[in-house]
């Protein structure tokens, strides 16, 4: 026996999915803005921008470095225990290839000369070094707006220099 349907039945369902069809058809869809920002990234500078025009001070030496893990510290800014008092000892690297070495509390000042050896310039050749027979050769290994860390190859030394700001 088959059963079927009755009107009412067939009714109300007909009735429900026309309303159903009204409520979605009658919804508002919200838009959203997309909104876009402009952002501006400033150049890298240059290793002549960074290392010229400002006053590099001390904060770690080390002699006898020939590697991380190396070496003896000579010299910790604050450090009571040091073997050479550099807390006053300030360079200023010029672009013309010349540099400043002072001691801020004295009329200690000499002036030496230096270039770039490389092309991606991260190393440095001093000619003649006031006191010294021999040139100088250093190495560049890190330096940012806030630090420069050389290594002088000349005197297996390890310099950790800050700016003084």
């Amino acid at each position: 026996m088959k059963k079927f349907l009755s009107f009412a039945t067939i009714s109300f369902i007909a009735a429900l999915l026309f309303i159903t069809q009204v409520n979605l058809s009658s919804c508002n869809k919200e838009t959203t803005a997309i909104k876009t920002d402009t952002v501006t990234v400033a150049p890298v500078p240059s290793t002549m921008a960074l290392l010229t025009g400002k006053e590099w001070f001390f904060d770690t030496v080390y002699t006898n470095y020939t590697g991380a893990g190396t070496g003896i510290l000579s010299y910790a800014r604050g450090s009571s225990n040091n073997l050479a008092d550099l807390d006053d000892i300030r360079y200023v690297y010029w672009p013309d290839g010349t540099e400043d070495a002072f001691n801020a509390n004295s009329t200690t000042w000499y002036s030496q000369t230096w270039q770039f050896t490389n092309s991606d310039s991260t190393e440095l050749y001093y000619p003649s070094v006031p006191a010294r027979t021999i040139p100088v050769y250093q190495r560049i290994i890190k330096l940012t707006t806030t630090d420069l860390i050389i290594y002088d190859s000349t005197d297996n030394a390890y310099f950790h220099q800050v700016p003084d700001l």
